[in-house]
């Protein structure tokens, strides 16, 4: 069975959604990608790469079907604006697209590191998959309260009413709202996500650890790398998510600015990822030299929790 993922691309993430695409490339046998470009550059970079097994679509697409959405680019920030459109995004892939009957949306800045098979043993038998959040940290209740129980970047839809109903539902609400703050009991898209297992039918929540390990809890955990596996508490680690995650410029980040990280999540989890998006930076650079050079940014001391400097010859 073709596996189908869904990924939203800006001129910020684009050497992420490559990191994706490379390890999706080594770890699952047979799978569809489908790019949604937010910027006209990126498509038209995208497009000179010629992907196997990529299809790319320009966001202008959707937001020529969808007016009420496109109509939501001029209140919010791009971040704000790719999280509105991720129902939009999916609706379209459906009504479009009939040669797949399922589809996961994941972030960008998501690497594989095993076999996806395991979320998809756990997505039979439900039209919805969502992954709940894991705060290993103090007072986990206040960051649930604030962002929600269910992580919004992996969500699984299949082609049926029910996941229909539930796309419907997100749009909505998310067109209403959906900005970079916690407000009235909302954040983002993600406290919209909160009580999808009751008001919506057969919603499954992933069980295994190893699917969209994030720092909230692999900063606790013990993490081995032996035996050419990377295992979260002995649990092979399908998809690592590098939420928070910031690129000042080639050789200098800020490893996850939510918590602080231990030293051997970093030299395990990190320093290859780091590698990766050096390498695509080069790799970029054959087609545009300029693009990157464009993007990087300011160093505010005051707000960096990890910060790391990465020399190239590493």
């Amino acid at each position: 069975m073709e596996h189908n993922y869904c990924v939203i691309v800006s001129r910020v993430s684009l050497y992420r959604a490559l990191i994706l695409y490379d390890s999706l490339t080594e770890h699952d046998r047979c799978f569809r990608m489908f790019l949604i470009c937010l910027q006209d550059d990126v498509f038209a970079l995208l497009n000179t790469m010629m992907l196997k097994n990529v299809t790319l679509i320009n966001i202008r697409s959707i937001e020529d079907e969808d007016i009420k959405f496109a109509a939501c680019k001029y209140n919010r920030n791009e971040k704000e604006y790719a999280w509105t459109s991720k129902a939009p995004i999916i609706l379209y892939l459906f009504k479009h697209f009939w040669d797949f009957d399922n589809i996961l949306y994941i972030d960008s800045d998501i690497k594989f590191l095993s076999s996806p098979d395991p979320i998809y043993n756990e997505f039979l038998g439900y039209s919805i998959l969502l992954s709940k959040e894991i705060f290993l940290i103090d007072n986990p209740d206040i960051w649930y309260s604030q962002y929600g129980l269910y992580n919004g970047g992996f969500m699984g839809f299949k082609r049926d009413s029910k996941a229909i109903e539930a796309l419907l539902y997100f749009r909505k609400l998310c067109i209403n709202w959906c900005y970079n703050r916690a407000e009235n009991g909302l954040y983002g898209d993600q406290r919209y996500l909160s009580d999808w297992t009751t008001r919506f039918a057969d919603v499954g929540v992933i069980q295994n650890i190893g699917i969209n390990v994030t720092a909230w809890y692999s900063h606790c955990s013990l993490i081995d790398d032996s035996c050419n596996k990377i295992t979260i508490n002995g649990t092979p680690i399908v998809f690592y998510h590098y939420s928070g995650l910031v690129s000042f410029n080639k050789n200098e980040f800020d490893l996850c600015n939510y918590i602080k990280l231990p030293e051997d999540l970093i030299n395990k989890i990190y320093l290859p990822y780091l590698r990766n998006i050096q390498q695509k930076i080069n790799y970029v650079n054959h087609f545009n030299p300029n693009f990157y050079s464009n993007l990087s940014q300011g160093i505010n001391t005051n707000y960096i929790v990890n910060y790391f400097y990465f020399p190239d010859s590493i």
